[in-house]
């Protein structure tokens, strides 16, 4: 959002995270909700551009079809819903299913059948990340924050298991999917 808000003259932002929020809102000129995106109104506003990445970990699935909805409902003629979600195939959604009873299903795989059975046209992209961390602390803090999206309760013992050593940093490979959502 920071960086493409150079891009846009009219910037909303949806942040449930106080500490995020003020930080992002003082950081960029915007309007804002402190609040998660199913409590938020937008009226009939209409956007040329949605981010939903990595909001779909925090909306229950069985509502995942009509968030969507929403979203798309929203956008301008000629808007564009973009959705990034972790791939069941990535390194950290695999790490986190190792801690649960039963295989997490928040994953861009079932959006993706979602997607496909409302007959919603998209394109998709697979994207491979890193994520960097530099201490015990970062490890601890960013680990239990990427284990709770899946409602993997925190342990900090359960948060160092993902992250791999090169030098004197920690990274933890990520495959995730860009999902693009047009108006038309």
């Amino acid at each position: 959002t920071v960086i493409l808000s150079k891009k846009f003259s009219n910037i909303v932002i949806v942040e449930p995270n106080k500490k995020f929020f003020r930080y992002v809102h003082n950081l960029i000129k915007c309007r804002g909700f402190n609040k998660k995106w199913g409590k938020v109104n937008v009226g009939n506003e209409r956007f040329d551009l949605i981010l939903a990445i990595h909001v779909f970990y925090y909306i229950p699935k069985k509502n995942w079809h009509k968030q969507i909805n929403r979203m798309i409902n929203a956008l301008s003629d000629n808007g564009k819903l973009i959705i990034v979600l972790q791939s069941k195939i990535s390194h950290l959604y695999i790490s986190a299913n190792q801690f649960l009873k039963k295989e997490s299903d928040i994953n861009s795989e079932e959006l993706i059948k979602i997607l496909r059975k409302q007959k919603i046209k998209f394109t998709l992209h697979i994207l491979t990340t890193k994520l960097w961390a530099n201490n015990k602390k970062e490890i601890e803090s960013l680990g239990n924050f990427l284990l709770e999206a899946h409602n993997v309760p925190k342990k900090n013992i359960r948060a160092f298991s993902f992250w791999r050593k090169k030098e004197n940093k920690f990274y933890a490979t990520n495959k995730e999917h860009l999902i693009i959502v047009s108006k038309l």
